[in-house]
């Protein structure tokens, strides 16, 4: 029952950021709804907050980058959501990564991988991450990512590589 509960709370989040971000409220108010809302399902705080915050950041970041929002904007809003759904800065910082750099590699206009590390590369200096640590986390986030959505459509071992 434990596992069920998990994958309702993923879902009622998930359906909260997207309802919050049809009514257009702020990304402060679309973490902060989510959180509430995920916590109804009766999961702990800490699995509340969680779910919230992954499907808040997934959702806001999602849009505005299919907006062609602006790096700084979008690294701001993230934050923004994830915070308000309850999780810390940092761990705030690298959840808004791992959405952009997701929402770019999987998205219908997808750019060449050239400019998939550019584009990974500007959220990541508008969310303040040191340079030493920008190219190798850029890398390795665009490389994980499309490996992991080229095996999802039934690419073979090689191909994914």
């Amino acid at each position: 029952a434990g596992e069920e509960l998990h994958g309702v709370a993923r879902a009622v989040a998930k359906a909260a950021a997207e309802a919050a971000l049809r009514r257009q409220a702020s990304p402060s108010d679309i973490g902060a709804g989510t959180l509430v809302a995920t916590e109804a399902v009766g999961v702990r705080h800490f699995e509340a907050v969680q779910q919230a915050s992954r499907a808040a950041v997934r959702v806001v970041v999602s849009a505005l980058l299919r907006n062609q929002t602006v790096a700084g904007s979008v690294a701001s809003a993230g934050l923004a959501a994830a915070t308000a759904a309850g999780l810390a800065r940092n761990e705030a910082k690298h959840l808004v990564e791992h959405a952009a750099v997701h929402t770019i590699v999987a998205g219908p206009d997808a750019p060449a991988l050239e400019a998939l590390g550019a584009a990974a590369i500007a959220v990541m200096q508008a969310l303040g991450t040191p340079t030493a640590d920008m190219v190798l986390e850029a890398c390795s986030m665009v490389a994980w990512t499309s490996a992991r959505l080229v095996a999802r459509r039934g690419a073979s071992p090689a191909d994914v590589v």
